[in-house]
């Protein structure tokens, strides 16, 4: 077995992309909750965009802020009893 001894220490810092499945519930959730959330690290993907297209069109308010989604949401009463489209 070989052993390798490092010469200097590293420091780095590493930003993984987000997730996908994870970027979808919290898209439905906080378009769900009342006031204001906001989802740093959100996935770009066509997936989540049709996502937040499709909650849009239910009466959220979805935004991106660079890196981060705002989203308005309705409070869940609202958007079961929602009188038209």
């Amino acid at each position: 077995m070989k052993t390798i001894i490092p010469r200097s220490n590293i420091s780095a810092a590493v930003v993984l992309p987000g997730s996908k499945s994870i970027t979808h519930r919290a898209l439905i959730t906080a378009s769900l909750a009342s006031g204001t959330s906001r989802i740093n690290g959100a996935l770009r993907c066509e997936d989540t965009a049709q996502t937040a297209k499709a909650l849009g069109q239910l009466g959220a308010k979805i935004s991106r802020k660079g890196d981060q989604l705002e989203v308005q949401g309705l409070g869940m009463p609202r958007v079961f009893w929602r009188s038209s489209p």
